[in-house]
């Protein structure tokens, strides 16, 4: 009996006091900002951030407390330099505070050790806190569902790309098809922060596996990278080569000229080349020997052979499985 009444007394007690506890100004948010900043408020109410309920510290907090900080002096005062974050401007330690919340996320953990974060691109350089479901509004906001759909932001840090994608050949971005974010993935580590974690082809593959292998006659540079003859963000050369035909080729292969067809009438010759030492043709990247290159066919091979496309007779250039008809060496000619 004596227990009882302590438990009930203890009880009241604590109602009483709950009872004449002052409310708290979080409790008021975001209807006590609404007063000022009316806007702000309303684009936040149809973001993702005002659907969170219970899970994060948005509801538990208070949603505007929850970034900006304690706000009751500045309710009060409506200094902005009482917010502890964000006083009128963005703060440096804008990722932190997000990465709060967002660190939870595989892509996000990556991201202090990142090429971004290590340049000193913050958060808020790409995403709005509170329009984030709004793409046409003056600064274009990217929310973490829209981050790979809206490639503005990108190109205004990275206009060489802007400048290739524009070129003759190039991969299909702004159109609909194709964005940033089918390759690259903006918070990771990687090199050229490229969504893949093994062979940067295994990410090419992922859209073109009719190039990938295994082949019974491989061509090395399928296997190594295929930005050794691709730019994947646009060329001048169709196909995304990186330079025309046959030159491209000629960077790892020794030049050759083949004789006319039979029957075909010969070009004037006035300046017989026949045995005359053009050169070299290596690549100082791949190791590969420096090839002295002689026309045995004078001019008219010359000729031929700069107006000619490899890929005319090779044209199984990403590898091969059957043997190359009529050319010694089984299938590394890749004929077909």
């Amino acid at each position: 009996m004596k227990r009882h009444l302590s438990a009930t007394a203890g009880l009241v007690l604590c109602l009483c006091l709950w009872g004449v506890a002052p409310p708290s100004r979080a409790g008021d948010q975001p209807e006590a900002c609404a007063t000022c900043h009316q806007e702000v408020v309303a684009s936040w109410k149809h973001s993702p951030h005002a659907g969170l309920g219970g899970r994060t510290a948005l509801a538990t907090t208070g949603a505007c407390a929850a970034c900006h900080g304690p706000v009751d002096e500045h309710l009060e005062t409506g200094d902005a330099d009482a917010l502890r974050r964000f006083p009128g401007q963005v703060r440096e330690d804008d990722a932190d505070l997000c990465l709060g919340c967002h660190a939870a996320h595989d892509e996000m953990g990556a991201w202090p050790a990142g090429q971004h974060a290590m340049a000193g691109v913050g958060c808020l350089d790409c995403h709005s806190i509170h329009d984030l479901d709004n793409p046409t509004s003056a600064a274009p906001a990217l929310g973490h569902r829209r981050s790979d759909e809206l490639y503005g932001k990108c190109l205004a840090c990275h206009s060489e790309v802007q400048a290739r994608i524009h070129m003759p050949s190039h991969h299909p971005l702004g159109e609909g098809r194709l964005t940033c974010g089918s390759c690259h993935q903006p918070h990771g580590m990687t090199e050229g922060l490229l969504r893949t974690h093994f062979r940067k082809n295994d990410l090419c593959l992922d859209c073109h596996p009719a190039m990938q292998g295994p082949h019974v006659f491989q061509h090395e540079p399928v296997e190594e990278d295929c930005m050794i003859c691709h730019d994947p963000h646009g060329a001048p050369a169709d196909n995304l080569l990186i330079q025309t035909e046959p030159f491209l080729c000629l960077q790892c292969h020794e030049a050759h000229f083949h004789a006319g067809l039979g029957g075909a009438p010969g070009a004037a010759n006035t300046n017989p080349t026949a045995g005359v030492t053009f050169g070299t043709v290596s690549d100082p990247t791949s190791g590969l020997r420096q090839i002295s290159v002689t026309n045995p066919f004078g001019a008219y091979g010359m000729k031929r052979s700069f107006l000619t496309r490899c890929t005319q007779c090779h044209s199984a250039v990403h590898g091969s499985d059957t043997p190359s008809a009529g050319v010694s060496g089984g299938g590394r000619a890749m004929t077909r």
